[in-house]
């Protein structure tokens, strides 16, 4: 979910961004593509799903030289995966996967203090599927078939690079939540958080819906055997990454 959390990785009411950079499908088997998938981290602290090697050599018997162990942080940063370009060319990892692309017109807007203008889109185009801004959407979450990333369109736009950027407001699954998952949650249950980031628009799955319980109820007796239920979220509350503070789609506060 920088998801979009501040536009996980993704400064916003988190702290610091969270970014998320996913490949799904045939993506490319090298390295540059592993390193261009989903990322998605939380406000503070450090990695603890990438150990990041130390490069720099030390001297024996020279204290100066020796590498300083890691500061404790209270709560610990997910990085999902490492990417050196914040908005790589995620259609050259993907080369047997229908791309993305732009429906209507665009809106320009440029950026404070002189910075390189932008394009901004209301909606995203892939065969008969569309994406607008407030849609909810399954990115591409390898290795996470189970909790997969979801997150509400907040902004689409191309930048002057001519990159496909998407801002996403991320929810979090309650096994995310640092209560983790209690026997009143449900399989489908998510909670929106305040963590936002960007991310490339080809890390967008397909579309799905996030509604209230009763609605989410009432949808899976229409549905066949819960047939499509994969794509049928509903809002359990809210929850803040920074704080662990849950509260319930009723406002109360949830406590261990």
């Amino acid at each position: 979910m920088t998801i979009t959390g501040g536009s996980k990785v993704r400064g916003s009411d988190r702290g610091e961004d969270r970014k998320e950079y996913t490949s799904k499908g045939r993506t490319n088997s090298s390295s540059s593509a592993v390193k261009n998938q989903t990322k998605r981290r939380d406000g503070s602290g450090s990695n603890t799903h990438i150990a990041i090697p130390n490069t720099h050599t030390s001297t024996p018997n020279t204290p100066a030289s020796q590498p300083k162990p890691p500061k404790d942080h209270p709560a610990a940063k997910r990085q999902r995966m490492l990417s050196p370009d914040p908005h790589p060319n995620m259609s050259a990892l993907l080369p047997g996967r229908q791309l993305w692309k732009w429906s209507g017109n665009p809106t320009q807007r440029r950026g404070l203090k002189g910075k390189a203008r932008k394009l901004f889109y209301k909606a995203i185009v892939r065969g008969g599927e569309t994406v607008h801004v407030g849609d909810c959407a399954v990115f591409l979450s390898p290795g996470r078939p189970q909790l997969p990333y979801v997150g509400r369109v907040e902004s689409l736009w191309e930048s002057w690079s001519s990159s496909m950027v998407v801002r996403i407001k991320w929810f979090y699954h309650p096994e995310e939540t640092r209560l983790g998952k209690r026997h009143h949650d449900g399989k489908h249950a998510l909670y929106q958080s305040s963590h936002e980031d960007e991310n490339d628009v080809q890390t967008i799955s397909h579309r799905c819906q996030v509604v209230n319980r009763a609605e989410y109820e009432h949808l899976i007796r229409r549905r066949k055997s819960g047939g499509g239920a994969q794509d049928l979220f509903y809002l359990a509350g809210t929850y803040e990454p920074t704080t662990g503070q849950l509260v319930s789609a009723e406002g109360v506060a949830i406590v261990p």
